[in-house]
C-alpha cells in the first residue's frame, strides 16, 4: 500500500491507497468491481474516489466479520462526474464495490480508495476574533 492524498471539499485526507480496493480495469455492461475486505481498525475513516464515463453506483462496505455486509452505503455516480465520498470506520472490515447499471460498457474507470484520516480544514478569516465572530466596526 502507498502513502496518498487526497481532498473531498473542504476536507484534507492522508493515509494510505489499497491497491485491493482501487482499480482502473474498466467494466462490461451491468457488471461489478467487489475490492478486498480489508482490516480498517486502525484508521478513522476510509475515503474513495471514482470516475467513469458510464452509470453506476459505489457501495462502501463494512464488516464484522468480513463475511457478512450489512453496513452499506450506496452513493449514485453519474457518468463523467468525479464522486469523492468518506465514510467513518464502525466496523472492523471494509471493501468497495462499483457497479456499472449503464447498458453500456465502460471505456474508463478510475477508483481509489485511501484509509486514514479526513481532518476538516478550517479558515480563519481576517478580521474574524478568536472565538469566529466579527467584531462592531
Amino acid at each position: 500500500m502507498a502513502q496518498g492524498f487526497a481532498t473531498n471539499g473542504n476536507i484534507v485526507i492522508t493515509g494510505t491507497v489499497d491497491t485491493g480496493n482501487s482499480t482502473i480495469a474498466t467494466l462490461l455492461a451491468a457488471a461489478t468491481f467487489t475490492g478486498v475486505g480489508v482490516d480498517v481498525s486502525a484508521y478513522p475513516s476510509v475515503s474513495s474516489t471514482v470516475f467513469t464515463d458510464q452509470a453506476g453506483t459505489l457501495y462502501m462496505e463494512l464488516s464484522t466479520n468480513n463475511i457478512n455486509w450489512d453496513n452499506s452505503v450506496s452513493i449514485p455516480v453519474l457518468a463523467n462526474t468525479q464522486i469523492d465520498y468518506t465514510v467513518v470506520v464502525t466496523s472492523k472490515y471494509f471493501r468497495v464495490r462499483f457497479y456499472n447499471s449503464s447498458g453500456s460498457n465502460q471505456t474508463v474507470l478510475r477508483l481509489q480508495t485511501l484509509f486514514g484520516s479526513a481532518e476538516p480544514q478550517i479558515t480563519k478569516i481576517t478580521g474574524a476574533e478568536d472565538s469566529g465572530s466579527y467584531p462592531d466596526p
